[in-house]
């Protein structure tokens, strides 16, 4: 029936532009060395980064097509894609890793070592730090997102018929694997590397836009933005201290 709950459209639009900015994002920063590569780059990657590559944009790509459905009202649609969806979802957690596990490697094998200070990679945009001080960040940092994501996309998938805690969490999860979009982005020259403010500025906006939406639209911060924001950031933040001791630098040269 025209107007019924079954088939009314959404007039809440943020989760789906903010699953826009997203998927734009993984776009942005990865069109050079993914999905243009075979203009841009002689060599083809790697079986395990194609692998890597394909099931992160699918779940970006399944993340708009998701709140569009919801934004247009195509709620039973939406619930049917879900099984699609927790599939990707759980791919995800699989190949979200492949790509840091060969870093270090790849690294290492460009001619870098792990006294070399990083500006010895200039596409990186970093300066003042050496690879033995990097790398673990790096490594540390992305098994946290995938934890996180991981974590997040549980928790989401567990309260899936609470729309109001669902779809935060499924924004976080997915913001929780935009790290290295942002990152690559980061390398334009615009942007001043990696090392500039580019990287937490960008990550920070995403947590805030969903406060200030909140806010906009509650009068409070919702309790599933507040645990999901401070679990993301609390495991970020714990990757780069670890990262910074024995321990981190002795999980990058498992990997080297």
């Amino acid at each position: 029936m025209p107007g019924s709950s079954a088939h009314k459209p959404s007039t809440d639009g943020f989760f789906f532009w903010m699953s826009v900015v997203l998927l734009a994002m993984v776009v942005a920063g990865f069109v050079p060395s993914f999905y243009l590569r075979p203009l841009t780059e002689n060599d083809a990657l790697p079986t395990h980064l194609v692998v890597h590559g394909v099931v992160l944009s699918a779940w970006f790509i399944w993340f708009v097509l998701q709140t569009g459905l919801v934004r247009l009202g195509y709620r039973s649609l939406h619930r049917r894609m879900g099984i699609i969806g927790a599939a990707i979802g759980i791919a995800c957690v699989f190949a979200g890793p492949l790509a840091t596990l060969t870093a270090i490697r790849s690294m290492l094998d460009s001619g870098l070592d792990w006294d070399t200070d990083m500006s010895a990679d200039p596409a990186r945009g970093i300066e003042g730090i050496t690879m033995a001080q990097f790398g673990p960040a790096l490594v540390l940092g992305n098994i946290a997102s995938t934890f996180a994501f991981a974590g997040l996309l549980f928790f989401a998938l567990k309260h899936r018929q609470r729309a109001d805690i669902h779809r935060r969490l499924m924004l976080l999860a997915s913001i929780s694997f935009i790290g290295p979009a942002i990152s690559r982005i980061a390398r334009w020259p615009v942007f001043g590397g990696e090392d500039g403010p580019f990287i937490p500025v960008a990550f920070a906006s995403l947590l805030i836009a969903m406060a200030l939406h909140d806010w906009r639209t509650l009068g409070r911060l919702h309790g599933a933005t507040v645990a999901g924001s401070a679990a993301l950031t609390g495991l970020l933040v714990l990757s780069l201290i670890v990262s910074a001791t024995p321990i981190g630098l002795a999980v990058a040269r498992l990997l080297a």
